[in-house]
């Protein structure tokens, strides 16, 4: 089957994130013998630094069509606009070194909305959502503009349960659940933290995008109630963003510097190395949809601390971590003082098998074909 999957860019040593859930479906579906090509369009501001204009490449086995264009914060209609002609010339060129695709495959709104306006029709579009605007206050004439987007594709996929039956209910579709991709040969269990040495330090891990939305401030809070009882606890915070100098300044208002550590956005390598000195992984998402760094937590053998914010109930349960309520201090600090005693009674092996199992490349990839043959007819 010959798919070209369009994503808002590719994973690169200067933003490892970017585009990283297309290009790990890329390489699964590709791994399972599959004709792949990426349509990369990165509309991103000129202050983010790369070659402009059009490009061809291969990364790491698959074929990279990408266009590069310095737009940035500019109205979604605008956005919109330069984006489908900018779309239709990748395709035109995709199709005419790499033949006519069986199905186009796009990912987060504004992408799959140039994608149905470059393909008018003329091909199978899938699309798969991610995106954190659907979990908050949409307004109609998003509802609107967005729902005949989804009406008109020929398949719709959600990220978890809570999100798929959240655009069911908005955008009045049927949206089939897949998960994300857990690269399970990077994250897999290995020694962790104090590994029963009571003398050392209790570590917890918070990985995230410094943004309201993580709400890593209350892990923080939380944190130091933790420091007050004079408990012997570390915290790790991975991740970088907007709210980083905010968390900065409460840490040392807290007091807790000496008990904090600070080390911005990281690559895959880097954070599996960190949950590997983690006793356990925290993390008070305002909304998620799904949670793609609690999974790399329980598939490195780390119990979890999460928020029943929209994905996580889909894969949190008593076997693997704690669910709490959302923006909840008292159950915040209990949950914490309960993994700190413990911790050290979660199966790791188990918890990280089943998780693994369940996310890996191989059958999320096998989902995807057997959704996509149940439009290809």
């Amino acid at each position: 089957m010959k798919i070209f999957i369009v994503s808002r860019g590719v994973p690169s040593k200067k933003n490892v994130t970017l585009g990283i859930f297309e290009f790990d479906q890329a390489k699964a579906l590709s791994e399972a013998g599959h004709d792949v090509v990426m349509l990369s369009i990165d509309l991103r501001s000129i202050k983010r630094k790369r070659s402009w204009g059009m490009r061809s490449y291969v990364q790491e086995g698959i074929r990279v069509e990408e266009m590069n264009l310095p737009i940035g914060a500019v109205p979604k209609s605008l956005l919109i606009k330069i984006g489908t002609p900018a779309l239709k010339k990748l395709l035109k060129v995709a199709i005419s070194k790499y033949g006519e695709p069986d199905i186009v495959h796009s990912h987060f709104y504004d992408i799959s909305y140039m994608t149905k306006n470059a393909l008018a029709g003329r091909y199978k579009h899938v699309i798969t959502e991610h995106s954190s605007l659907i979990n908050s206050e949409i307004s109609a004439g998003q509802i609107r503009k967005y729902g005949s987007m989804y009406a008109k594709a020929d398949l719709v996929i959600g990220v978890s349960g809570a999100f798929c039956r959240r655009m069911d209910s908005l955008f009045g579709i049927n949206t089939i659940c897949i998960n994300n991709i857990v690269d399970t040969d990077i994250f897999k269990i290995k020694s962790h933290g104090r590994e029963g040495d009571s003398s050392k330090p209790f570590k917890f891990i918070t990985v995230a995008n410094l943004t309201a939305n993580k709400n890593v401030e209350l892990v923080v809070e939380g944190f130091s109630n933790l420091v007050k009882e004079g408990k012997n606890v570390e915290l790790i915070i991975v991740g970088d963003g907007k709210r980083r100098a905010y968390i900065e300044s409460r840490v040392e208002k807290l007091g807790i510097g000496k008990q904090v550590k600070m080390l911005g956005k990281v690559d895959r390598e880097k954070i599996c190395r960190s949950l590997s000195m983690a006793d356990c992984f925290v993390l008070t998402s305002n909304s998620e949809t799904f949670g793609l760094a609690y999974v790399e937590a329980i598939a490195s053998g780390l119990p979890v601390i999460a928020t029943k914010c929209g994905g996580p109930e889909d894969f949190v349960t008593e076997e693997n971590g704690l669910l709490i309520s959302r923006n909840n201090m008292d159950e915040l600090v209990e949950s914490m003082i309960y993994m700190y005693d413990n911790a050290q009674n979660y199966d790791s092996e188990k918890m990280s098998n089943e998780i693994s199992h369940r996310f890996c490349a191989e059958n999320i990839a096998e989902k995807i074909i057997e959704a996509y043959k149940s439009i290809a007819k």
